[in-house]
């Protein structure tokens, strides 16, 4: 699963996030197998570094709180349709 993966290329901004930021995390699928909307997930800011290339001037990493039906959690049909997402696209 994703969350279970080092993924060694963090979002990239322009933008100077200040740590423990709040964000929401709007992801489209092109020819996405379910429904056409976009999945929303919660997450905080936990670093910000200068991005070394010249694309982007930041690299942010992002911490995402649990899925589940908590206060504070991500829905837990997102992680549902990431499931179903990762099952198609994913190398395993």
């Amino acid at each position: 699963m994703f969350s279970r993966k080092y993924y060694p290329n963090p979002a990239a901004t322009d933008d100077k996030i200040p740590k423990n930021t709040p964000l929401t995390l709007t992801v489209n699928m092109p020819g996405d197998p379910g429904d056409a909307e976009p999945l929303e997930v919660k997450g905080v800011v936990k670093w910000l570094s200068v991005n070394p290339s010249i694309s982007y001037k930041f690299r942010v990493g992002v911490q995402f709180p649990p899925y589940g039906d908590g206060r504070g959690c991500n829905p837990g049909h997102v992680l549902e349709k990431i499931k179903l997402i990762e099952g198609i696209y994913g190398d395993g």
